[in-house]
């Protein structure tokens, strides 16, 4: 038996969405002014939220579909997108499904993400793509926590989900290795983009370019931009921002390459010698007496003549 669907106007959407979920709910969970849950008998068959890039977005950005070819999914009245698309065969069944569970599990993360906000149930509301796939919503709640857990772990600082990303001028490390979607973000982040835009830009998930804006910023390799950079300013980080500290050993999957520098008195002394000199043969264990040092001898005049001469010719 369906249960009352009625919902307090103001308060948590988690807990708003475990109670539709009690009550077997089917009908549109309306979170602030632009995320949306929708419920099929209280599971959550699709979600939506300006936040995070939809099923469009990313099958275009990423060149699966050409745009035309979504627009006119859309603009087909007598079936659902998703079912047009493969009927056509521009999708396979597999390929529409995770698509769609991944933007479900990308738009809950943003619209169960407040503490609180205002809310409200549009009953019997439904979505195109709503008969793809289904979510438990206590599992969906679960994760969501556990996503936002693991970004608080890499880089505990939520400004960056929100604000403008600019990649900084000098590395903290003479070598850095990135992987593909780490280099795709350092690439397009000029200072007015934030994680989500530049996950909408690249055609990737928001959460998954959240974490790697993260990582970014735990290496030292990304800051958010000055105030103004979003409006068209030049992209540019304050003094704060240029000292972030270097990420910690094992963070995966930035790695620095640095040489080891080889132990004190591990190589002995190399003697001065004349123009034209031999080299001195080194001695054979480091613990024997190292070589006299021979006295200053004076340049050679003539050669260096001859050096600067070949230098110029040479330019």
């Amino acid at each position: 038996m369906v249960r009352s669907t009625r919902i307090a106007r103001t308060g948590s959407p988690r807990r708003a969405l475990t109670q539709l979920a009690g009550s077997h709910a089917t009908g549109a969970l309306h979170i602030g002014t632009g995320d949306r849950l929708y419920l099929v008998s209280g599971e959550v068959v699709f979600a939506e939220s300006p936040a995070a890039p939809g099923v469009g977005d990313l099958l275009v950005a990423s060149g699966r579909l050409a745009s035309q070819t979504w627009e006119a999914a859309m603009a087909t009245a007598d079936v659902r997108p998703g079912a047009w698309l493969v009927e056509q065969g521009h999708l396979t069944q597999g390929e529409l499904e995770l698509c769609v569970l991944g933007a479900i599990y990308d738009a809950a993360y943003f619209a169960l993400g407040s503490a609180t906000a205002t809310l409200r149930f549009a009953e019997g509301e439904s979505h195109g793509l709503g008969g793809v796939t289904a979510v438990d919503a206590a599992v969906l709640a679960k994760e969501c926590a556990r996503r936002r857990k693991l970004l608080d772990e890499i880089h505990p600082d939520a400004a960056l989900d929100a604000a403008p990303v600019v990649p900084l001028r000098r590395a903290p490390v003479p070598r850095v290795v990135l992987s593909d979607l780490q280099w795709e973000i350092v690439a397009q982040a000029d200072g007015r983009l934030s994680a989500t835009g530049l996950a909408r830009q690249l055609g990737r998930a928001g959460y998954a370019v959240l974490t790697e804006v993260r990582r970014l910023a735990a290496a030292g390799l990304v800051a958010p931009a000055a105030p103004g950079a979003a409006d068209g300013a030049p992209a540019t980080v304050g003094r704060a921002a240029m000292s972030t500290p270097r990420p910690p050993d094992g963070a995966p999957p930035i790695r620095a390459a640095v040489p080891a520098p080889a132990p004190r008195g591990a190589l002995p002394a190399l003697p001065r010698r004349a123009p034209g000199e031999r080299l001195p043969e080194l001695a054979a264990s480091p613990a024997a007496a190292p070589a006299p040092t021979a006295p200053p001898v004076p340049a050679d005049e003539a050669l260096l003549k001859r050096i600067r001469t070949a230098l110029k010719a040479l330019r």
